[in-house]
């Protein structure tokens, strides 16, 4: 086909229209960029420095028990005539004019009399065969059983005045007469208990141990006693008294005991402590915030754990860390490795950072983090 003048000058002007519609889309696009980085990331750290020693401790419930508890029981038969002592009050071993119950004595009396009657007549009669063994008017056959027969009387008679003794009860220990479950007028047999003693003037502190840590503990080990007496917190420094041999054969815990001075009544049979139990002194320690390392799953089941340092103003990705759960502090733990002295650890705004992350350090004290300033 052939192009007339009419058609080229509209072709021409086709052309002119199309160039300058290209350059004003050109004109209107904007310069591409290449791709910036994410903005800094705030972030807190701490810096890794080894504390030269420290104790691993752990904190374990215990119960106050007394020193001893004594059930005194009757020795002779008898009926109660007299209660000397009251429930709560304080009584002395060995005081001989303060017992706590006398029974009656009639029997007992007559049969000490007849004993001691008994045992006079023999001892004349032996005294006498002595001096017709002298003149050789006895026989040292009569000499020998008048012997014999004096000293089973005197053994009688022994017997009896310890029978007669009995019928006053006195208490073997010092304490306080906690129980008496008989009266005035009741008939006793031996074996029957009568009082119930309590010494609580020294205190046993028990606890029972988990087998994994019995065998950081041996007697005499310092230990510290955490308490409450009238709404106020105390602490008392003692030593463990008693480790068993046995272990408890469900529990699989050991008991031990730490046992205390309580004259100035602070702890009550009963009472729920804590017992402060020292493992090991480690040296060298180190102690991270458990929060600040990022647990990663692995098909053992097994967690192995990553954290984030800063270097050069950047978050450096630290894999194989090693913690011990077993020394735990509040929120801390203790650091096995993974980590070097003087690494600046990032303990708050890690969640947010990847590795090469540029971050800003900021002091938690300061003033809070929004989640603006962590880049969010």
């Amino acid at each position: 086909m052939k192009l007339t003048p009419r058609h080229r000058n509209f072709f021409a002007l086709l052309t002119l229209a199309m160039s300058i519609a290209l350059v004003a889309i050109g004109g209107c696009k904007e310069k591409e960029t290449p791709t910036s980085k994410r903005p800094p990331v705030n972030v807190s750290v701490m810096t890794i420095v080894p504390i030269a020693s420290k104790t691993d401790s752990f904190d374990l419930h215990a119960k106050v028990e007394p020193n001893r508890v004594v059930h005194l029981a009757a020795e002779v038969a008898g009926r109660i005539e007299e209660i000397c002592r009251e429930e709560g009050q304080r009584v002395k071993a060995g005081d001989d004019s303060k017992p706590i119950i006398k029974l009656n004595t009639d029997l007992l009396s007559a049969k000490f009399r007849q004993a001691k009657a008994q045992s006079d007549i023999d001892q004349i009669e032996y005294a006498r065969l002595e001096k017709y063994r002298a003149s050789r008017t006895a026989t040292q056959n009569e000499l020998d059983q008048s012997r014999e027969k004096a000293n089973a009387s005197k053994a009688a008679l022994e017997e009896a005045r310890a029978m007669l003794d009995r019928t006053q009860i006195h208490p073997p220990i010092d304490g306080i007469l906690n129980h008496r479950p008989v009266e005035k007028g009741d008939y006793v047999q031996p074996g029957t208990v009568v009082a119930e003693i309590v010494d609580t003037d020294t205190v046993k502190i028990a606890a029972n141990v988990p087998e994994n840590d019995i065998h950081f503990l041996k007697l005499g080990d310092k230990t510290t006693i955490i308490y409450t007496y009238r709404r106020q917190r105390r602490t008392r420094d003692a030593e463990i008294t008693f480790i068993s041999k046995l272990s408890h054969p469900q529990a699989l815990t050991t008991r031990i005991e730490v046992k205390v001075d309580n004259s100035s009544g602070e702890f009550f049979s009963g009472q729920i402590v804590s017992l402060r139990l020292n493992r090991r002194e480690l040296k060298n320690v180190i102690m991270i915030p458990m929060d600040s390392v990022i647990p990663i799953p692995q098909a053992s089941g097994q967690s192995k754990y990553a954290a984030y340092v800063v270097e050069g103003g950047e978050a450096r990705r630290r894999t194989g860390i090693q913690i011990d759960l077993a020394f735990i502090e509040g929120k801390n733990v203790r650091l096995v490795s993974g980590l070097k002295t003087g690494e600046k650890l990032i303990v708050a705004g890690h969640r947010y950072v990847g590795p090469g992350q540029a971050v800003r350090i900021i002091d938690p004290t300061t003033r809070p983090t929004t989640h603006s300033e962590k880049g969010i």
